[in-house]
């Protein structure tokens, strides 16, 4: 599955916070971190403002692992499950929005 460049930077964020953590496996938590880190108010207005916090702290918490991170299957879920959303929103070829 193709995605797109925006999720991949997603997924690199990701990948960074892991690192960043000592963690081993990506998961879904560290995109959470990344979106909390890389656009704090908007994160803060979405989620409300003790939810990056809380996510920092759930971060703390994860096993830590040696060697490179993975993805987790979660994460693999979430990432396909947004690259088939972008497709369902772009209007189908030579169709009439």
């Amino acid at each position: 599955m193709q995605l797109s460049r925006d999720v991949q930077l997603l997924r690199d964020y990701a990948a960074a916070e892991a690192k960043r953590a000592g963690h081993g496996v990506i998961e879904p938590l560290h995109v959470a971190a990344a979106l909390a880190r890389k656009d704090a108010a908007g994160f803060a207005s979405a989620f409300g403002d003790s939810a990056s916090a809380a996510v920092m702290r759930a971060l703390k918490g994860l096993p830590v692992a040696s060697g490179p991170a993975v993805e987790s299957p979660a994460l693999t879920e979430l990432l396909g499950g947004l690259a088939i959303g972008e497709r369902s929103r772009r209007p189908a070829a030579g169709g009439d929005c």
